[in-house]
C-alpha cells in the first residue's frame, strides 16, 4: 500500500518526521516535501510526512495557538496541533458526494484534510490512525475531491460550528448551513440602507 509496512491500520507514530523547512504556502510546502521524501505521493497518506508542534512553532512567532489555517491534504499534523485546530474551528457539518466501488457515497472533507484525525463520517478518531480500508478508499477518492486541500477554508465562524464530537463511524447527510444565506441576508440590507440614503439624498436637493 505505501513504504509503510501495516495490514490493519496506519498510525500517526509510523510516519517519518518532517526534517526540511515548513512552509505555510501550501504549494511550497509540498514542493519542499517532495525533495525530502522521494517516495511522497500526496494521493497517500501512507508517504506524507509527519509534521511536529516544535517544527510549526519554529514558523510562527509566539508559536502556533489554533488560529491560523494549517496546509492541509499534503500533510499530518502532532496530534497538539490538531487539538488546538479544533479547539477554533470545531467540526463543519460539510459533506461531498464520491464515487466508490460502483457507488455514490458521503465522505466528509475533514477526512481528506486530516485522515489521521477525523474519519470519514466527520468524527474527531480517538487514536490517531487511519484503517487500512480507509486508506484505500482515500487514495481511490483523493483526486476526486474537489478543494481536498489548500483551497478549502478552514476557519469559519464557532458558533454556526459544534464543537468536536468523537463518536461511530456512523454516515450522516448534510444539512444545509445558513452561513450563506447570513452572507446575504447583510448584503441585502446594506443595499436597502444606501438607497434610502440616495433618496433622501434626492428629495433635500429637489426641495432646494
Amino acid at each position: 500500500m505505501g513504504p509503510y509496512d501495516f495490514s490493519c491500520y496506519l498510525r500517526l507514530s509510523d510516519l517519518q518526521e518532517f526534517q526540511g523547512c515548513f512552509s505555510w504556502n501550501p504549494r511550497t510546502l509540498e514542493d519542499r516535501i517532495r525533495l525530502s521524501h522521494p517516495r511522497y505521493c500526496v494521493n497517500d497518506p501512507s508517504t506524507w510526512p509527519r509534521i511536529t508542534a516544535k517544527k510549526l512553532d519554529e514558523s510562527q512567532a509566539g508559536g502556533y495557538n489554533g488560529s491560523r489555517q494549517l496546509p492541509s491534504g499534503i500533510a499530518a499534523y502532532d496530534d497538539d496541533i490538531m487539538k488546538q485546530l479544533f479547539s477554533i474551528t470545531g467540526i463543519p457539518d460539510d459533506y461531498t458526494d464520491v464515487e466508490y466501488r460502483g457507488s455514490r457515497q458521503q465522505v466528509h472533507r475533514f477526512f481528506y484534510r486530516y485522515p489521521f484525525h477525523c474519519n470519514e463520517a466527520g468524527y474527531v478518531r480517538k487514536v490517531s490512525e487511519i484503517p487500512a480500508n480507509e486508506i484505500e478508499k482515500y487514495k481511490a477518492t483523493r483526486e476526486s475531491v474537489p478543494s481536498a486541500s489548500d483551497s478549502m477554508p478552514t476557519l469559519v465562524s464557532p458558533h454556526i460550528i459544534p464543537p468536536p464530537t468523537t463518536g461511530p463511524a456512523t454516515p450522516r447527510r448534510s444539512h444545509p448551513s445558513t452561513e450563506h444565506e447570513v452572507a446575504i441576508r447583510v448584503i441585502v440590507e446594506k443595499m436597502n440602507r444606501i438607497r434610502e440614503n440616495m433618496e433622501k439624498a434626492q428629495k433635500l436637493r429637489e426641495a432646494e
